[in-house]
């Protein structure tokens, strides 16, 4: 007979920190604050392929040509850019539970992150393929400093690149810096050399792919086929054009574009008061774990500058393409993976954090600035808190059974 007197057990016996529920709740604002369906453009890089010969961003495009046949509907990418979105915040959730066994107080720093413009503008721009690079990142978390590990980080990293050459700068630093961080602790011999040589093919294969273009007698033929290819929407023509664009000719497009706009250092201005003050506080974060590691003062430095390397190098990208604000919030996310990179392998120095009255001062700022700043997303959309009725749209439409192609 059931016990009728039987009461649930509390929270922290199910192994549920009250900590883990805040961040649980700053993960559907964060979804909230930036949902929308995925655009064309990034849908129409699902659709690059081999076709004309090899090119960058034409991987993925040519696996689901075998997979899922020449003709591929936006449902069918709105489905896999969900899916490729779930895949990696499951991903981030496990590696938070492992450090939070080691200290809980990680659930707040990944409550802050999560409210942030840096995840809201992952989440807006569900479908891009830097979804599919931080699946990477975190695939090279759980793999050995080894021979074995060390060829397998390279084959991942150089299968991104291949993907997207943007990973390099986006999250590639972070892999590296995790790999350094494991050799270093693991106190591998000959670590530096291999880490040099991670480095040294990632960058050989992106300046290989970055320099990839299709022919520009090719331009029509080859627009006409990815517009073939969409089963049921317009493609947007201008992402064909990247394929036909190296990065010099990158570099003059967004200096063009810079000097239309006219706004771009304003832009930057108000992107570092308003976005980096998050990003260096993980920094600090990260490095103070350094500090109080028992590592050689060389190592330490070494891995102090990956460390700012590895958070801020998202905003090289602003030379080769103008999305300012973007780039400024991807350091927050990116600054992030470093802090969980250090502290997954500083465990003892996680520990041995103690929370303050000044952490918690530092913590409700850096929330406060989150939520209060209004960042530019795409498509003229910028985040939207309260009352979720235009984020809601997309949820709304699936429950009823509708599918909204975007025309942008």
């Amino acid at each position: 007979m059931a016990n009728r007197n039987y009461t649930m057990p509390p929270l922290a016996e199910r192994g549920i920190s009250f900590l883990f529920i805040i961040a649980i709740l700053a993960l559907l604002l964060g979804i909230l604050s930036g949902l929308r369906w995925p655009n064309i453009w990034a849908m129409t890089h699902y659709l690059f392929d081999y076709s004309s010969g090899f090119t960058k961003r034409g991987l993925i495009g040519e696996i689901l040509s075998h997979v899922l046949g020449n003709t591929i509907s936006y449902g069918t990418l709105v489905v896999l850019s969900l899916g490729i979105f779930v895949v990696w915040v499951l991903m981030l959730f496990l590696k938070l539970r492992q450090l939070a066994d080691v200290n809980h107080h990680i659930w707040l720093a990944a409550a802050v992150v999560l409210i942030s413009p840096g995840f809201v503008f992952l989440v807006h721009n569900m479908g891009y393929f830097d979804h599919v690079g931080l699946i990477v990142v975190f695939l090279s978390f759980f793999l050995p400093a080894t021979f074995a590990g060390l060829l397998a980080r390279i084959i991942l990293c150089s299968v991104m690149v291949v993907m997207h050459e943007a990973f390099f700068l986006m999250f590639f630093p972070v892999v590296a810096l995790e790999f350094a961080l494991r050799a270093a602790i693991g106190d591998r011999k000959n670590r530096i050399a291999a880490t040099f040589l991670l480095v040294s093919v990632t960058v050989a294969t992106t300046y290989w792919v970055g320099n990839s273009t299709l022919p520009d007698a090719h331009r029509t033929s080859y627009t006409s086929h990815v517009s073939e290819r969409a089963g049921d929407f317009a493609i947007r023509e201008d992402a064909v054009d990247v394929l036909f664009r190296d990065g010099r000719d990158n570099i003059i497009v967004t200096g063009n574009v810079r000097q239309q706009v006219g706004n771009s250092w304003s832009t930057a201005i108000a992107a570092f008061f308003f976005i980096i003050p998050l990003s260096i506080a993980l920094i600090l974060a990260s490095l103070y774990l350094i500090g109080r590691a028992d590592l050689p003062d060389r190592t330490k430095l070494f891995l102090r500058w990956g460390t700012i390397g590895s958070a801020f190098s998202p905003l090289l990208l602003n030379v080769l393409a103008w999305d300012i604000w973007r780039f400024f919030a991807l350091t927050q996310f990116s600054a992030f993976l470093a802090l969980i990179a250090v502290g997954t392998h500083l465990r003892s120095q996680l520990a041995h954090v103690a929370w303050t009255r000044r952490a918690s001062y530092v913590i409700l700022i850096l929330a406060f600035i989150g939520i209060a700043t209004n960042v530019k997303l795409f498509e003229s959309y910028s985040i939207t808190r309260t009352p979720y009725l235009l984020n809601m749209t997309p949820v709304i439409d699936i429950l009823q059974g509708n599918i909204r192609i975007p025309s942008w």
